[in-house]
């Protein structure tokens, strides 16, 4: 995704500038928050498509899942980079910034040719596995599972990467997956 793209959905979208502004910000774009995220994609998409290559997923779901992989935290182009790179714990205000992360991104995708299966898998990729629009989307599914599973296994200014046990553990108690997926991705 350019900069280009996001200054145009910026301009063509006001329910960015709107969900920003609810939290005190700018639309200020920070590209070197997605630079510093590609290697999070590239894993959260293999673990993505080994997870949707074990489902059987075809056509759109399969490009939901792959395209929500790659996609899923294009809303934290517009998180500042000193809440996103913070090494301790957030503030309750410093989260709600970052949770804001789904919305903007499907509302981004919105400006775009993507499916809306792809923009949904991005807005509920961190909705709890309760939720019945997440509940009844497998690639969403897949996505959070996988953006997890790589989130925990690399390293965070907030924290050390995890070895396998211990990714499994965190996992498992997380409410926000499907928790047959996250057997499937160990």
């Amino acid at each position: 995704m350019t900069e280009k793209t996001i200054s145009n959905a910026i301009a063509t979208n006001p329910r960015i500038k709107e969900l920003l502004g609810s939290k005190g910000l700018n639309p200020v774009i920070y590209m070197q928050n997605l630079d510093a995220s590609k290697s999070h994609f590239i894993e959260t998409y293999d673990k993505a498509k080994a997870l949707a290559n074990r489902h059987n997923l075809k056509d759109d779901d399969l490009t939901a899942a792959l395209q929500g992989a790659l996609l899923h935290d294009i809303g934290k182009v517009f998180i500042p980079p000193e809440i996103l790179n913070k090494p301790s714990e957030l503030t309750p205000d410093e989260k709600a910034v970052v949770d804001l992360h789904t919305e903007l991104g499907a509302e981004i995708l919105k400006t775009t040719d993507l499916s809306a299966k792809t923009i949904e898998a991005v807005r509920l990729h961190h909705t709890s596995f309760d939720d019945v629009q997440k509940a009844k989307n497998l690639p969403a599914q897949i996505v959070s599972v996988a953006d997890s599973y790589s989130a925990l296994k690399e390293d965070r200014p907030y924290k050390p990467k995890m070895d396998d046990v211990m990714a499994k553990q965190t996992m498992q108690k997380d409410k926000e997956l499907n928790q047959q997926l996250v057997e499937e991705a160990f």
